[in-house]
C-alpha cells in the first residue's frame, strides 16, 4: 500500500511540474504578426504631395501621417504632384524619414486635398516659406483672433491679384476661413490659376492657440 501511494505521489508531482511549464502567449505572438501585417499594408498604400527637395505631406487610409522625407523616388516632379509607393519602415523624426523602394508618380497636381487646420498650423510652425497658411476672412475676423504664423489675403475681388503678387505657381498654398464654406471656393479658384492647395478648413476646429 505504501508503495502504490508513492507512486500516486510521484504522478501528482510530475503532472504539477507540466502544468507550470510557461506556455506561449498565442495571442501576443499573433497581435504581433497582425501589427507586421498591417505597417505592410499600410506601406503599400502610401501617397505623398510632393512640396521639394524631397519632402512629402504623406497620406495613408488611416488619413494624414505627416511631412516625410522620402529618398528613392527618382524623374523630375513639380510642387503639388502626387506619387503613391511603398516604404516598409519611416524613421520617427520631424519630418520623418523613409525609402520608397516602389513608387507610381501620377504626375498631375493634387485637386481639392484637404488637411486637418492644427496639423496645417504645424507644418506652418515648422516652415513658414514651404507651407505658407492663409487666412481668407475678412480683417476684422482676423484681428479677432487667427492661426499663429497665418498671412491675411480676404477672399474679395482682388483675392486673385493679391496671390498672384505674392507667390509663384509651384507654391503649395494651405488655406483656411471660419466654417471651411470659403476655403473650398478659395480652394477651387486658386487651383483654376494653376496653384497646388491644400484645404484647411474652418478656425473653429482649430485646437490651438489662438493670436491677436
Amino acid at each position: 500500500m505504501k508503495r502504490i501511494l508513492s507512486i500516486l505521489l510521484s504522478f501528482v508531482l510530475v503532472l504539477s511540474a507540466c502544468n507550470s511549464i510557461q506556455q506561449p502567449n498565442h495571442s501576443e505572438q499573433d497581435q504581433g504578426e497582425q501589427a507586421d501585417n498591417t505597417s505592410q499594408d499600410q506601406a503599400m498604400n502610401q501617397k505623398g504631395i510632393f512640396v521639394s527637395e524631397g519632402l512629402y505631406l504623406v497620406f495613408n487610409e488611416a488619413g494624414f501621417y505627416g511631412p516625410v522625407y522620402v529618398s528613392g523616388i527618382e524623374g523630375h516632379l513639380e510642387t503639388g504632384d502626387i506619387v503613391e509607393f511603398k516604404a516598409d519602415s519611416f524613421k520617427e523624426s520631424y519630418p520623418a524619414q523613409a525609402h520608397a523602394e516602389d513608387f507610381v508618380s501620377k504626375n498631375k497636381k493634387t485637386k481639392g486635398s484637404k488637411l486637418d487646420l492644427t496639423e496645417a498650423a504645424n507644418l506652418n510652425e515648422y516652415d513658414r516659406q514651404k507651407f505658407p497658411l492663409i487666412d481668407v476672412r475678412t480683417k476684422a475676423e482676423f484681428d479677432g483672433g487667427h492661426v499663429p504664423g497665418a498671412r491675411l489675403i480676404e477672399l474679395d475681388d482682388k483675392f486673385e491679384e493679391k496671390i498672384k503678387s505674392l507667390y509663384d505657381t509651384d507654391s503649395l498654398l494651405i488655406v483656411y476661413c471660419r466654417s471651411g464654406n470659403r476655403s473650398a471656393l478659395a480652394q477651387s479658384i486658386l487651383e483654376e490659376l494653376g496653384y497646388s492647395v491644400i484645404d484647411a478648413g474652418g478656425i473653429q476646429d482649430y485646437r490651438g492657440q489662438l493670436d491677436n
